[in-house]
């Protein structure tokens, strides 16, 4: 149904003088409509979380499934990481991972990234890291208004019409890009940050520091002066 999964799936390209693109997709499985974005190293828990959101604002809303392929080195490194779980109880995402022996879900994953790789890689020359983050966002607008060759329909036609109101509304999170509501509070020789009526446990080299904090749902989440999480 409209608005039930995402597919995440990730890639990476050769380009000249030794450049290596890493890709990130994320299709909505009923429209097909693609998001795809780069950069010039794998990602790690936080910059997926950081993805997985952007998607989410550019979208709309939230899935309520998020695919995922099992033998993307995502789940080994990413997946299991105290952040990813803690991203996915804080947006309310049902993470599924798909097995060696589902082809329907593997191979439209496959297609997405390969699909990625022939259409936009191979009309233009990446020299630089700073195209591959600029280029994207229009390839993308063009690619989800052509029609897709398993559905035989237009992306972009199918997800206003279908999938932009099945979502679910978007909540905040603290893998904002510019999160908000940051407060900022001192932590005096005992390593515990006051929030509602409890106090929360930080490592011990935030004492005698500020900090910043903010509880988005039942999760509180605490940085150091310099906004690391």
């Amino acid at each position: 149904p409209a608005g039930e999964r995402a597919r995440m799936d990730f890639g990476e390209q050769r380009c000249e003088e030794g450049l290596v693109v890493h890709l990130t997709s994320i299709l909505l499985w009923h429209s097909r409509h693609l998001w795809v974005c780069a950069q010039d190293h794998r990602l790690d828990s936080e910059e997926a979380c950081r993805a997985i959101h952007r998607f989410t604002c550019k979208v709309g809303g939230r899935p309520r499934t998020l695919v995922i392929d099992q033998d993307s080195v995502f789940v080994t490194e990413v997946s299991g990481t105290a952040t990813f779980k803690d991203f996915l109880t804080e947006q309310d995402l049902r993470p599924w991972v798909c097995g060696k022996g589902d082809p329907e879900s593997k191979g439209a994953m496959e297609n997405t990234v390969k699909y990625v790789r022939s259409s936009y890689f191979s009309a233009r020359r990446i020299a630089s890291i700073e195209e591959a983050w600029r280029t994207p966002p229009a390839w993308n607008r063009r690619a989800n208004r052509r029609i897709h060759q398993g559905t035989y329909k237009i992306p972009q036609v199918e997800f206003e019409d279908r999938e932009r109101a099945a979502p679910r509304p978007m909540l905040p999170s603290f893998y904002e890009a510019a999160p908000p509501g940051l407060k900022e509070v001192s932590i005096d020789s005992q390593p515990y940050v006051p929030c509602r009526s409890a106090r929360h446990p930080v490592p011990w080299d935030m004492c005698h520091a500020k900090a910043c904090h903010r509880a988005i749902g039942p999760k509180p989440h605490t940085c150091d002066g310099r906004r690391r999480h």
